[in-house]
């Protein structure tokens, strides 16, 4: 699984000319860091022009953090057929459902590991 998810995220960059550039000053709790140098839990995020977001900033992590990264990703959309098994197998997607109302984030004690 790590070569097709070392495949895609090479085919992504390939076709969005994402490349990965690090902020040298990055502040990380008030302390200057790099991309490489995160705390095991990070929140990534991107203004959702596309489908495409999550896939590219995903794309241009190091290998080591891909695999640490799982998208938030609504139920209704990513959850079911051949979307949702390839996300599944790929991303590991944490799904919410939207539209429901109470909590904006589902329960936390589903989330993958």
């Amino acid at each position: 699984m790590r070569t097709l998810r070392s495949a895609v995220a090479f085919g992504t960059r390939l076709v969005t000319g994402a490349r990965p550039v690090v902020e040298e000053e990055a502040p990380v709790d008030g302390v200057a860091a790099t991309v490489l140098d995160l705390p095991r839990q990070a929140v990534f995020f991107a203004n959702h022009s596309s489908h495409l977001d999550f896939l590219t900033i995903w794309a241009v992590l190091p290998g080591g953090v891909r695999e640490r990264v799982r998208p938030i990703a609504a139920a209704d959309y990513w959850g079911s057929g051949v979307k949702g098994r390839l996300a599944t197998a790929l991303f590991h997607p944490y799904l919410v459902e939207r539209g429901k109302g109470g909590a904006p984030v589902a329960d936390r004690t589903h989330a993958p590991a």
